[in-house]
């Protein structure tokens, strides 16, 4: 059986992406100038990617310098970028290392399957964040504050020590 994944160089242009987005949100403007030293990459590296994200339409084409994504461009990015948060954030409250958890984030955002990740999203809660550990956390003192009833009513009947 013919395992399906996406390629390389698939993954390495939402890389691009998701580092054009994040620069234009903290610096307005991005070149590839910029590119280069946020992800540090070659220049030529930098040249070819662009070239090639402009090709299939994810860049704007003739902006000079600057770098400007299209709509798909934007969808796309943002699309990684969150998952690539979301990821970060669990992986990072389950008690992974800050930099592994971004790393580890950084190669599930390109493999997951939209529908898994749509899933797993509802599944921890909408956001994705403490919102859903704090359901958890209530949702398992009931289940415990259940668990002690139980076993108080076995301790009742057996007169057999229990809690104070």
């Amino acid at each position: 059986m013919k395992k399906k994944t996406k390629n390389h160089s698939h993954a390495s242009g939402e890389d691009y992406l998701e580092a054009i987005l994040v620069l234009k949100q903290k610096k307005g403007l991005v070149r590839p100038i910029d590119l280069v030293r946020y992800m540090d990459y070659t220049r030529p590296s930098i040249s070819r990617a662009v070239a090639v994200l402009r090709k299939e339409g994810y860049l704007q084409p003739d902006t000079g310098n600057e770098l400007e994504l299209t709509q798909a461009g934007m969808e796309l990015a943002q699309k990684v970028y969150e998952r690539h948060r979301f990821f970060t954030r669990q992986l990072t409250e389950a008690g992974v290392d800050p930099k592994t958890a971004e790393q580890d984030a950084c190669r599930i955002e390109h493999v997951i399957s939209d529908e898994s990740f749509e899933k797993l999203k509802k599944h921890v809660g909408r956001d994705g964040g403490k919102g859903a550990g704090e359901q958890k956390k209530t949702d398992i003192r009931s289940g415990v504050g259940q668990q002690l009833g139980l076993y108080s009513n076995v301790w009742k009947e057996t007169g057999k020590g229990g809690p104070n």
